[in-house]
């Protein structure tokens, strides 16, 4: 398939992440089998504009939210994104969004203070699981 399949698939899956939405669950919302929106954001299927249509519906985005940050490199014809989301960035998106704007303030604080720099003697530890937030 193509890079624009790809790009797509890509969209589409973080889409679903920023949601919460699983992937059988998107299935059932389209009445397809969950290994074909596998294939979808993997790009290895190519999407018809109908079946996005639909996709953009199951999960509330526009459909242009799919080509957002698309470029086209013109000798090439190659696309590609200024904007991927990896699947860490994703789940921080959507873990914040669930956030009051006090938590969110917070967060964003902290997060601009860590991007300056990072406090010496600061231990970085994983978290394991999701938490609740007050």
């Amino acid at each position: 398939m193509s890079s624009l399949d790809s790009y797509i698939g890509r969209r589409i899956r973080q889409s679903r992440w920023v949601r919460g939405i699983t992937q059988a669950e998107l299935a059932r919302r389209l009445s397809v089998d969950a290994d074909q929106i596998v294939a979808y954001e993997k790009g290895t299927a190519h999407v018809p504009a109908a079946r996005l249509f639909e996709i953009s519906e199951a999960l509330d985005v526009p459909i242009a939210k799919f080509f957002e940050g698309i470029s086209v490199t013109p000798e090439s014809g190659q696309t590609g994104s200024r904007d991927d989301l990896s699947a860490r960035e994703a789940q921080i998106l959507s873990d914040f969004k669930r956030m009051s704007d006090r938590q969110q303030d917070a967060i964003l604080s902290m997060a601009q203070t860590f991007a300056r720099r990072m406090p010496e003697g600061v231990k970085v530890v994983p978290v394991k699981a999701r938490g609740n937030l007050n």
